[in-house]
């Protein structure tokens, strides 16, 4: 489908369109109200019903009066949702820096040679939010779900103001608002790591390897997912990266998470979360290998999500592995 009228006005909210598109569908005085109608007009019939028998739509919506509007509806919240991962994949492409830096709220924020932002430049503001000024920001999506770095936030934001650990984050390139036009979704879910055999690991003498296929619990997006425990003489790198399905590839990259175990302390003392983009040939060519092959962790172009440069507990690694990978089942298992 084209470009969608709507997409200016629901690119900037910090909230999934799913309830907003309603009141501007019903109120005629929204001002997105006109743009929604024709974009609801302008779906192809074929698209519609292709759409609606791959998601068994008509099920749903059974007992609506107005049939042909719910499924218009229905679809295009889909195609809102999609335009919206596309557009951010393409501004995380074109700047390996931070699109915001430009922005006159964040004049004297430093931004590294990666894009990221030390988030203690900002204040936090009604549950995930990054405030500066009179404007609020928001952490980058790990993944084509506008939410899927909310958990990830939460963790880190009850880390960062209330025992002050210096994460540095990339800044979500579409979301920049007026404080009093903040209004997030809330969720609740539990996502939570416990202590694999830490003991073990630090006897750990070679290569240790593993990879998960999705299974049905996880997000359908995700193909299968590889990691590795990689022993030096005083420390381990753990590599972890969860692939997505070729159909997704235009709204979505990999999630990449990587840490640094340091024997002698116990500790971690580097941890960082990435999206991978890949071109179509790059995906084919990374799955035919393993994370644990370091040549093909070079192919794609990495963006930073988060990164922390100093001593974690095993119990916080754990966290911020399993708020990151969220629905990714199989990897929480692992962590549990």
């Amino acid at each position: 489908m084209d470009k969608l009228r709507s997409l200016e006005y629901f690119k900037s909210m910090p909230s999934d369109p799913e309830f907003e598109i309603y009141n501007a569908i019903e109120k005629t005085d929204h001002p997105c109200h006109e743009m929604i109608i024709l974009d609801l007009q302008a779906i192809p019939g074929p698209e519609l019903n292709e759409y609606c028998d791959q998601y068994h739509v008509d099920f749903y919506i059974g007992r609506q009066k107005d049939k042909d509007l719910a499924r218009r509806t229905w679809f295009l919240k889909h195609e809102i949702r999609t335009q919206i991962a596309m557009l951010r994949k393409e501004l995380l492409i074109e700047s390996q820096n931070n699109s915001h830096q430009s922005d006159p709220e964040l004049s004297g924020v430093e931004f590294d040679d990666k894009g990221l932002v030390d988030i203690q430049n900002f204040t936090p503001y009604n549950g995930v939010g990054l405030m500066r000024g009179e404007t609020v920001f928001n952490i980058c999506p790990s993944t084509n779900a506008s939410n899927s770095s909310y958990w990830l936030s939460d963790l880190i934001f009850k880390q960062s103001f209330q025992n002050n650990r210096k994460f540095k984050v990339r800044l979500d390139p579409l979301i920049k608002v007026n404080k009093e036009m903040y209004q997030p979704m809330f969720f609740k879910m539990w996502v939570y790591g416990t202590k694999l055999d830490w003991n073990r690991l630090k006897t750990l003498k070679s290569t240790e390897h593993g990879q998960w296929l999705a299974g049905p619990l996880s997000d359908l997006t995700i193909e299968f997912t590889d990691f590795t425990w990689t022993p030096s003489e005083t420390e381990i790198h753990f590599t972890c990266e969860e692939l997505p399905k070729d159909d997704f590839l235009f709204v979505r990259g990999s999630r990449y998470f990587h840490a640094i175990f340091d024997k002698a302390s116990g500790a971690i003392k580097h941890c960082d979360g990435a999206i991978r983009f890949y071109t179509p040939s790059e995906l084919e060519y990374r799955k035919k290998f393993h994370v644990k092959n370091a040549e093909v962790r070079k192919i794609g172009k990495r963006i930073k999500i988060f990164q922390i440069d100093e001593l974690i507990d095993q119990v916080l690694f754990m966290q911020l592995a399993t708020n990151f990978l969220v629905w990714n089942e199989d990897a929480i298992a692992y962590f549990n």
